[in-house]
């Protein structure tokens, strides 16, 4: 029965014996794994911790001792500093050689690596920062800028260096406490699981159970006290990184202040500090550097210096300074004047002070350059030698030299150009006031006298004109001296002080002047009455010519003539007409070079100005076969504010050139195109063209393309050269596009100006309608017989009976007898003239309102404002057109109608 129950416990058990030996083993093995783990982990990753804190407290305080030297501490020596540098590096090179399980456990093998070789650079950092140290150190008394940034770097480097040690080690370590909390996981897990298993057992067997608890508590207390030594050095361990943290920080305060502080030095100094490496671009500057550029310090750092901040021109020199320098050629430069291109001003002079930059190795990386900004010196210092060379140069020229008279010891000191002046030598003459009595031309003594001497230093200025001998010429020459006097505080003299100048040339010069002013007064008188008299000379039988030729033409219309006439009659019109414009021309440009031309400005309506010169030409252009049309942006004003005459007559030239230059079949455009400020007068043509050489000369008097175009067309080639001025009085400018055989484009464009309000047109009276009675007395005073028997054509076509006086005395005499409703009075008269003749005529108060009508043969507006000025009425030129006649007589015998 026994047996039976012994192997029926066997025969249950035997499958959970199996199982809790196994258990029991694993969690055995994975517990003396994990304790072995524990304390490599723990044991280990303690050292590496201790061995970077304690490198980190060397190097603050060895960084604390170097900042009292730098503020000039001089109780500190090398030896009291060197010690902390060369304990921080063996602290890291036991970390090093140590190869700490908290390396080889935790993270990846690049990982690792890279904490090994990051232990390795920061120890060559702190070797490297410990020997600038100590050459700072022993160059303590220079002023080694250079030295002093490539420590600022090391420094730098350092500190972050350091920064970024402390970053890793707490990763490092803060995995490794992860991967312990996992393993005491493990652990427990692994307990529980053997402990469930041996409770199972207790379970079934009493005594096994009781057994199994005992063992359960005996293992919960162990791993109790293990938790709580775990806990504990993890405490430890927390407290140490939190000591190491605020250590850092404060180590961290005490470089940013070293950094802030030698930054400050850099942003307080009156010069620019730029770094360049080898690759051309900014690395350091300044805020001086900033300022004067005139761009933020990021818009500098990273920039290639030659290409943003070198003028071209200097771009070459300035970078084989440079790439000396980066050569090794040579070490530093001491002075270099280059200019630099900022944002605002353009140019800066600088001067540098160029040296070179090493790293680590003694390997060259760049140059170190600090600058001042001169440009105001240079330009002061040019200024002031350009105005010395001017002063001197302006003396010479002026034949002007200064002088001064010390009254206390009677010393006398002059230019050089007095000396010049005077004909002597510098080296051999000593002047006084004795010498200078024998320089003077004995006319001109009085000069010299002490009575006139101690006269000028009482009145404390003077200024004479008088005569010297050139002493080496013997040339009379004539001066002026001007003087000062210095007084004291009592009024008593010290010196006097003033100029001599050589007017003799002047004096010349203005002799000559005065007679040509005398003689082209004199000509330009001779030619504006040779002008006027020839333009009254002309006109006078030009007058007969076209008058007649229009009394003929007028007839004719109810008369029929031979064949052949009528065309005749017309060659005469047409030929009386282009000879009149000539010596309009003529009289233009003379009028135009002798400045006598005037603007006349007014409102009026552009469209009327363009239709009017389009109802002018069209017929014209279709005589020619020419198709003249014109355009017109519509969002051009309707009224401008303009010369309205000159551009008319511009327009005019400029069409009539274009219809008389275009073959048959072709187009003739007028566009009129214009915006807020602008307005543009566009004439295109498809007629010959012009050859490019000879665009620039037709606008000379006088000038045409080709000598074949006066054969084949016509012409004076003075329309354009008057085109051209009448363009520049109005502030405009003419342009032309042409190609030969394609036709021509003149451009006009001049200011607009609006008008100020529309313009209200007033009607014109029809020079085909009469508004006038036919029984109206008009009175011509004419001396000329053939003017008179012209006017007494032209009033019969009109059915008017008139009445002649051959003198102004005459027309005086049958004005008071005819007491006439119009005269139509002739300017030049033998006696009494026009003028004369209507001023007495006005005296009389019954022919105050009579309208009196000059004919002249003077176009001039000088002569039309003298006859409005004498009192007359309205102003007719000959030859006298007949439409204008009956303009004149519609306006001011209209309304006795």
């Amino acid at each position: 029965m026994k047996l039976n129950n012994r192997n029926a416990f066997l025969s249950n058990w035997t499958p959970s014996i199996w199982v809790i030996i196994v258990v029991s083993i694993l969690s055995l093995l994975l517990l003396r794994y994990s304790d072995k783990l524990w304390r490599n982990i723990t044991h280990e990753s303690i050292p590496l911790q201790d061995n970077l804190l304690q490198a980190d407290a060397y190097l603050s305080k060895g960084f604390l001792l170097f900042e009292k030297f730098l503020r000039g501490d001089e109780s500190i020596r090398i030896n009291d500093v060197l010690p902390f540098f060369d304990q921080a590096a063996q602290s890291i090179n036991d970390c090093i050689t140590g190869k700490s399980t908290i390396i080889r456990l935790s993270g990846s093998p690049p990982e690792n690596q890279e904490m090994l070789n990051q232990l390795n650079q920061f120890k060559d950092e702190i070797v490297q920062f410990r020997r600038l140290s100590l050459e700072r150190w022993q160059n303590q008394k220079s002023n080694n800028l250079h030295m002093a940034f490539e420590q600022l770097n090391a420094f730098h480097k350092l500190k972050l260096m350091k920064k970024n040690m402390h970053h890793l080690v707490l990763k490092k370590i803060s995995s490794t406490i992860a991967r312990q909390e996992q393993i005491s996981d493990v652990i427990l897990v692994s307990w529980m699981t053997f402990l469930t298993f041996i409770s199972v057992l207790l379970f079934r067997n009493d005594k096994k159970k009781q057994q199994t608890q005992t063992e359960l508590n005996n293992y919960k207390d162990k791993l109790e006290v293990l938790v709580e030594e775990r806990t504990a050095k993890l405490n430890e361990t927390n407290q140490q990184l939190h000591q190491e943290i605020n250590e850092r920080r404060i180590a961290e305060g005490i470089v940013r202040k070293e950094r802030d502080r030698t930054q400050n030095y850099l942003d307080i100094a009156g010069v620019i500090f730029v770094a360049i490496n080898a690759d051309h671009n900014v690395t350091l500057v300044n805020k001086k550097g900033c300022d004067i550029l005139g761009y933020d310090e990021n818009e500098i750092i990273g920039k290639n210096w030659f290409d943003h901040f070198v003028p071209k021109n200097e771009k070459e020199r300035v970078k084989g300074i440079f790439l000396q320098l980066l050569a090794g050629g040579i070490e530093s430069v001491e002075y270099a004047e280059n200019s630099v291109l900022t944002k605002e001003d353009g140019k800066r002079i600088i001067a540098w002070h160029n040296t070179i930059l090493k790293d680590e190795s003694g390997e060259i990386i760049g140059t170190l350059s600090s600058g001042e900004d001169i440009t105001r010196r240079k330009g002061t210092e040019g200024a002031l030698l350009e105005n010395q060379r001017l002063l001197v140069e302006a003396q010479r020229q002026a034949k002007l030299g200064t002088w001064e008279h010390n009254v206390v010891t009677n010393e006398i000191s002059w230019s050089d150009e007095v000396y010049s002046i005077f004909g002597l030598d510098k080296a051999t003459y000593t002047p006084s006031l004795e010498g200078l009595a024998a320089l003077i031309h004995p006319d001109d003594s009085w000069v010299v006298d002490p009575e006139t001497i101690e006269k000028n230093t009482e009145a404390g200025t003077q200024q004479m004109e008088y005569r010297i001998i050139d002493q080496t010429t013997g040339e009379i020459k004539e001066v002026i001296g001007k003087g000062k006097t210095l007084k004291d505080d009592k009024g008593n003299p010290l010196k006097n002080y003033g100029s001599f100048q050589d007017i003799t040339e002047r004096k010349k010069a203005e002799k000559a002047l005065l007679i040509a002013k005398e003689q082209a007064e004199a000509a330009s008188l001779a030619k504006t009455q040779f002008l006027t008299n020839m333009s009254h000379e002309i006109r006078t039988p030009m007058n007969a010519i076209i008058g007649f030729s229009q009394v003929l033409l007028n007839r004719s219309k109810n008369t029929p003539l031979p064949e052949g006439f009528q065309q005749y009659l017309e060659n005469i019109y047409t030929s009386g007409h282009n000879l009149t414009n000539l010596i309009n021309n003529i009289l233009e440009i003379s009028r135009i070079e002798a400045g006598k031309v005037e603007l006349t400005e007014e409102d009026f309506d552009l469209v009327d100005l363009v239709e009017g010169i389009y109802n002018i030409y069209n017929p014209q252009a279709s005589k020619n076969g020419v198709v003249f049309t014109y355009e017109m942006d519509p969002k051009l004003p309707a009224y401008i504010h303009a010369d309205k005459g000159k551009l008319t007559q511009i327009l005019i030239n400029l069409i009539g050139n274009a219809i008389k230059f275009t073959p048959a079949n072709k187009e003739v455009k007028l566009k009129v195109l214009g915006d807020q400020e602008i307005i543009a007068f566009m004439v295109i043509d498809q007629g010959i063209g012009i050859p490019a050489d000879r665009q620039e000369a037709i606008f000379d008097p006088f000038e045409q393309a080709d000598g074949s175009t006066i054969r084949q067309y016509g012409g004076t080639g003075l329309g354009l050269s008057i085109t051209k001025r009448l363009v520049d009085l109005l502030g405009g400018k003419i342009s032309l596009i042409s190609l030969v055989e394609h036709g021509t484009n003149f451009s006009v464009t001049m200011p607009l100006k609006k008008a100020a309000a529309p313009v209200i047109e007033q009607e014109l009276p029809d020079s085909k309608v009469y508004h006038f009675s036919k029984d109206s007395v008009i009175l011509v005073v004419e001396d000329n017989p053939m003017n008179q028997e012209l006017a007494k054509a032209l009033f019969e076509d009109i059915g008017i009976e008139v009445y002649f006086a051959d003198d102004g005395q005459s027309g005086i005499e049958k004005t008071v007898e005819l007491k006439p409703d119009l005269i139509l009075m002739d300017i030049q008269m033998p006696g009494i003239n026009g003028m004369d003749a209507t001023r007495k005529i006005r005296k009389h108060p019954e022919f105050l309102e009579t309208p009196i009508i000059a004919l002249s043969a003077d176009a001039y507006t000088e002569q039309q404002q003298i006859a409005f000025s004498a009192g007359m009425t309205d102003y007719l030129i000959k030859p006298i057109d007949f439409d204008k006649l009956v303009a004149v007589l519609n306006t001011y015998l209209g309304r006795l109608k």
